[in-house]
């Protein structure tokens, strides 16, 4: 199980939509596949990150992608994985090495 949600919102019906299962599944990527049709409050989940209703929509960590795009959503992952591995605590590096971790 990833430590970022991947959130993957669709709407039954959509071959785009389907496409994008499976690529996610192909990776081996766990997502939370969220239906903007079936449930308002995907759309307004939908809405708030994305500022769009379009079909497929892949949300990970701070980065997001509408639309099937392959290259992009591996980008969009990829960040995911980076964020994963950043300290939520740690100093940003204009304020020079952490001094609990020297």
């Amino acid at each position: 199980m990833n430590k970022v949600p991947i959130i993957l919102f669709t709407v039954d019906g959509c071959p785009y939509c389907e496409e994008g299962r499976l690529f996610l599944r192909g990776l081996g990527v766990d997502y939370i596949d969220r239906n903007v049709l079936s449930d308002a409050e995907a759309l307004q989940d939908m809405l708030y990150l994305m500022g769009r209703s379009d079909v497929p929509a892949l949300y990970a960590g701070y980065q997001a992608s509408i639309g099937f795009d392959p290259p992009r959503w591996r980008e969009v992952l990829a960040h995911a994985r980076d964020v994963e591995q950043e300290d939520p605590f740690g100093l940003p590096p204009m304020f020079g090495p952490d001094p609990l971790k020297l």
